[in-house]
């Protein structure tokens, strides 16, 4: 089940909170997916409980999608049930397979990009040139396990970094969002609208470290939940305005990061925890400041660093 962070983590998320930068009322810089990800209310995590056992709970891996028709049935009942079967949505066996082999991901997260030439950092007078071009495709994302949850969030950084130092990428950064999570699209939105609007983002680095910890795990009606916890530091940067003016962004130093990833529809999604509260509180979200962030950071961790 998604477990109650810590009071430590809960005072930090509160830290970034207050140290988030918005750009337009509704971008959050650097502090990113720190600055809203908080710990589930009580409410919120028992409404996420398991579900009651049924077959789709029990069944092995080999039964994700719906029985095939009985021998009695006739031909073309059975080849409605066969199409039936293979455009099913997959959905988790159970919590412990959300998680099983988790063990092989802590460390450093290794984002993914293709070189599009000779990469050249933003400057005072120009944005960052030929950007490392993000993935689209996610390998396992569609698979109810572990692997699936971790390398989409792994996509999801990807795209979200590139996004900060080249806006034009911004649509692969939301393709990872769920659609449901309005704030988290809009946040993502301003950063490229603060591109066509001739502004940037300056250089920055990041670490980012997923913890050698179990990730939590939940399901509801079908869909699963995995909170995925990082490590993360960020490097101070400024943000180039379109009027020519520069904000400054302080650098934060490492700080608990809770990814909460949603596996609905047959996929995985990164979502933030307050589109998960909403999502189980009758599209009434919590009053807190903060959708998914963005993310950007620098320094080490204690089991290394990921330098973009």
């Amino acid at each position: 089940m998604l477990s109650p962070s810590s009071s430590t983590r809960s005072a930090t998320s509160r830290l970034l909170s207050r140290r988030t930068l918005l750009l337009g009322g509704a971008v959050s810089l650097m502090a990113g997916c720190a600055s809203d990800i908080r710990p589930l209310s009580e409410e919120a995590k028992a409404k996420v409980g398991s579900p009651a056992p049924s077959a789709s709970a029990t069944a092995s891996p080999s039964a994700f999608s719906s029985p095939s028709a009985t021998a009695a049935s006739s031909a073309s009942a059975s080849a409605s049930a066969k199409s039936s079967s293979s455009s099913a949505a997959r959905v988790p066996v159970s919590e412990d397979a959300l998680v099983e082999g988790w063990k092989k991901y802590p460390g450093p997260l290794k984002l993914t990009g293709e070189y599009m030439g000779e990469y050249q950092p933003a400057t005072a007078s120009s944005p960052a040139k030929n950007v490392p071009k993000p993935l689209k495709t996610v390998p396992h994302r569609e698979e109810p396990t572990f692997q699936g949850a971790y390398e989409t969030l792994r996509a999801y950084y990807s795209a979200q970094i590139a996004t900060l130092k080249d806006g034009r990428y911004a649509d692969q950064t939301i393709d990872l969002t769920y659609p449901a999570d309005k704030r988290a699209i809009d946040e993502i939105k301003a950063i490229k609208e603060l591109y066509e609007k001739n502004g940037w983002y300056m250089e920055f680095t990041c670490s980012i470290v997923m913890q050698n910890a179990e990730p939590d795990s939940a399901l509801k009606n079908g869909d699963g939940y995995v909170e995925i916890v990082m490590d993360a530091e960020y490097s101070a940067t400024a943000i180039h305005q379109p009027d020519g003016t520069e904000r400054k962004v302080p650098a934060i130093t490492q700080v608990s990061v809770s990814h909460v990833m949603l596996y609905t529809e047959g996929k995985w999604w990164r979502i933030s925890n307050d589109y998960l509260s909403e999502r189980f509180n009758g599209g009434k979200g919590s009053s807190g400041s903060g959708g998914s962030g963005s993310a950007g950071s620098s320094g080490s961790s204690g089991r290394g660093s990921t330098k973009v």
